[in-house]
């Protein structure tokens, strides 16, 4: 049997991005910049160059991405409100109060929006997604076997290694990230947390449904994402398989009605029996739907209280670019969700026109009519409320979804 390996440029250019989540970790010690950053000035220059020297670029084309339109604006907004607030560092992020920080911010989200203007780079971006989440699938499996059957824990340090390059933030969640939390074992595999991982895996657990014949990947990737107790990310898998359903539905007659819907009653019964019997599915249904100060929810909003302390002109413009508070504990920035930083930085104006802009882009992705880029920008809402997907290397995720494509 003959394996033959893809090295063209589109493949070994998506494969560079879709690895971005993991290169984000680690700084380049001699030119002090961030790995995934300088991949994603790499592969997007020569992108850009690449199509010019083609002769393909149409910026026309461009406008078959749904968020252009958004870009456009909150690229115009960030820029003007860098000069009419204040400058100054409220906060300590590398970017904060810093022009420099600003513009290669922008450069990256329209780096981006170039790699991915070609449809080939999208189709390979999407099957290396896939492939790799099936990889970190593999390894939650793996940890959780470990763990159950011999209570061993595979370390931070092991899992996530190179602690010599570590970016500083890296590596004080490695110092202080546990494994087990008030007795759950919450695998997850190369990345951070849970929640990183799935928030990569469902967005490869969309493709699994909605662009394969079969659903056996979806299954083993759906039971990943259960097992590393994430919270977000079961909730999310929970809507793509109701979509899922939803269609299916709407597509068949009566006899084959009856027998989804069996299937959803006898999956139903299934969880409620694993809910009353299995300790790690209860705790992690728990961690969504519990109402506590430790659920999924409200351990992400709170920082939503910095909102309420800002006074004269911040309130509508907001106090700049990732200028977020400083935490007296770990003498890092506080962790706040999309939402809440974009009203915290980029003010009540810069949240709303961010608002308006996405609907429309939204509204475009329906009329596009292909149910996977439209499935993908509902876990880009679910993850800008209850996540932080602001940087580069995590919105190039979602990126790759918002062109043009027929079903």
């Amino acid at each position: 049997m003959k394996i033959t390996i893809d090295t063209s440029w589109q493949n070994i250019a998506s494969f560079l991005l879709a690895m971005t989540p993991f290169f984000r970790n680690y700084r380049l010690p001699f030119i002090n910049m961030n790995f995934a950053t300088f991949w994603f000035l790499a592969v997007t220059l020569i992108s850009f160059l690449s199509l010019i020297i083609k002769k393909r670029l149409s910026f026309s084309e461009l406008f078959k991405s749904a968020v252009l339109p958004v870009i456009i604006c909150m690229t115009a907004y960030m820029l003007l409100e860098y000069y009419l607030i204040d400058i100054r560092r409220i906060g300590s992020s590398v970017t904060a109060g810093n022009i420099y920080g600003l513009i290669l911010y922008l450069l990256e989200i329209w780096g981006l929006l170039f790699a991915f203007y070609d449809c080939r780079m999208r189709g390979s971006f999407k099957a290396n997604i896939v492939r790799i989440s099936i990889v970190m699938s593999i390894v939650i499996y793996i940890q959780y076997i470990l763990y159950y059957s011999m209570k061993v824990v595979l370390s931070k340090e092991l899992l996530v290694p190179f602690s010599v390059i570590y970016e500083p933030s890296v590596a004080n969640n490695v110092e202080r990230m546990a494994m087990i939390y008030n007795g759950l074992f919450r695998p997850s595999a190369f990345f951070l947390e849970p929640s990183h991982f799935a928030a990569y895996g469902v967005i490869a657990l969309g493709i699994a449904l909605f662009e394969s014949k079969s659903n056996r990947v979806a299954v083993f990737l759906t039971s990943a994402i259960v097992l590393s107790t994430s919270g977000l990310g079961i909730a999310a898998a929970l809507l793509l398989w109701g979509i899922k359903a939803y269609l299916a539905i709407n597509s068949l007659n009566r006899k084959r009605i009856v027998k989804v819907m069996t299937f959803c009653v006898l999956a139903l019964l299934a969880t409620i029996i694993l809910y009353c019997t299995v300790d790690v599915f209860r705790q992690s249904i728990n961690r969504v739907l519990i109402n506590d100060d430790q659920n999924a929810i409200s351990g992400r909003l709170w920082t939503s209280l910095f909102i309420d302390r800002l006074s004269g002109k911040n309130i509508y413009w907001g106090v700049g670019f990732r200028n977020r508070p400083i935490s007296d504990y770990t003498g890092l920035p506080y962790y706040m969700t999309s939402i809440v930083e974009l009203i915290y930085c980029q003010g009540w104006f810069g949240a709303i026109l961010f608002g308006v802009m996405m609907g429309i882009a939204i509204y475009k992705m329906w009329s596009y009519g292909n149910v996977l880029n439209y499935s993908v920008m509902g876990l880009f809402v679910v993850w800008f409320v209850f996540g932080n997907i602001v940087t580069p290397y995590y919105l190039v995720k979602y990126l790759a979804f918002t062109f043009y494509e027929a079903n």
